[in-house]
């Protein structure tokens, strides 16, 4: 919520200005430089957990909560620049990245595989597709916006 209002605010701010791309960029790169602040060393800890606990007998349920992290922590860092596309109401752009998310979840439901296939493999993939979204979200703002 707090970088939505922030870019908003920039937004409103400095409509139609020279300065609203320059203080756009700087403050998607301050957001973004302060959740890899927050993130990075979380994603460090879980590493070493793993270092830790590879020799753990359960690695299913170890090795199932590190892609589910690692998916997260991956997805929180692309945040600020779907807030972007948001405050910039390029819902358009939104759209087509999470285009993969949706073929993906709709060919696992139709073919009635989710089950065969196992939640290691199933989390694998979700957590995969979610963060190709989120990197087409990314491209498009660069692409776009060159942010």
């Amino acid at each position: 919520v707090a970088d939505t209002a922030l870019l908003s605010h920039i937004q409103n701010e400095y409509k139609n200005s020279p300065m609203q791309n320059r203080m756009m960029n700087y403050a998607i790169k301050e957001v973004t430089a302060k959740i890899a602040r927050l993130v990075l060393p979380l994603l460090g800890g879980v590493i070493g957990m793993s270092f830790l606990y590879s020799g753990f007998h359960d690695s299913f349920v170890f090795y199932t909560f590190l892609i589910m992290v690692g998916g997260y922590i991956g997805e929180t860092l692309f945040i600020p620049y779907e807030r972007f596309l948001e405050v910039e109401r390029n819902y358009f752009l939104l759209f087509l990245s999470y285009i993969p998310y949706l073929i993906v979840m709709i060919l696992l439901i139709l073919m009635l595989r989710i089950s065969s296939i196992g939640l290691f493999h199933i989390l694998l993939i979700v957590h995969s597709v979610r963060l190709v979204s989120y990197i087409l979200i990314r491209f498009f703002v660069y692409r776009i916006y060159a942010m």
